[in-house]
């Protein structure tokens, strides 16, 4: 036979039990779930952009020199066409970097970078659909053509090139090209 103490003992651990398995059928408090991202970083800025990488500081030392840095930090639904280093690099003597960061030139140099900006966004796509026209900050058309496979803009002897299309900025698109475009001779 049982003793009252046996069976005191047997519920106690019967009631054991089940409160174990109520606890474990209920949800535990647990450390809070790490969301499933972080947010995005904002995007930058067209200026801000230029500024943190260091294959347009020579872009960067042009817009500034033609005071155009603050157009491309506040203005909206931009798309530049931005040559790197090695595209100035490139530039006929009589239109070197040296001589147009030269204060006399300035004007020159604000044309020649409006030249690089248009007053919409454009896709890449856009640019690699057939050959058609966008109209530049500076006021002059810019051809361009990616019919070939290959992306090329502007008119001799200033063309360029496509070797990076759709970089998104907060204000619009960057496209980076090999080589400095100069507008049409008026």
């Amino acid at each position: 036979m049982v003793s009252l103490k046996q069976s005191l003992l047997l519920a106690s651990l019967l009631m054991v039990i089940a409160c174990g398995a109520e606890q474990a059928a209920e949800p535990q408090a647990s450390e809070p779930v790490a969301q499933d991202a972080e947010e995005p970083a904002p995007l930058r800025t067209m200026a801000a952009f230029i500024t943190d990488e260091p294959r347009f500081s020579t872009l960067r030392a042009a817009l500034e020199a033609a005071d155009m840095m603050d157009v491309l930090e506040t203005s909206e639904g931009l798309t530049l066409f931005a040559p790197n280093n090695a595209a100035f690099d490139q530039l006929p003597e009589a239109v070197s970097v040296q001589t147009l960061l030269d204060p006399a030139y300035k004007d020159i140099l604000r044309t020649i970078l409006a030249y690089h900006v248009a007053d919409e966004v454009v896709q890449g796509a856009v640019l690699e659909a057939q050959p058609s026209t966008l109209t530049m900050a500076s006021g002059h058309p810019l051809p361009f053509d990616g019919s070939g496979g290959v992306v090329s803009l502007g008119t001799e002897p200033g063309t360029a090139v496509l070797v990076l299309p759709d970089i998104q900025v907060a204000n619009g698109r960057v496209h980076v090209i090999d080589a400095v475009l100069l507008p049409p001779s008026e």
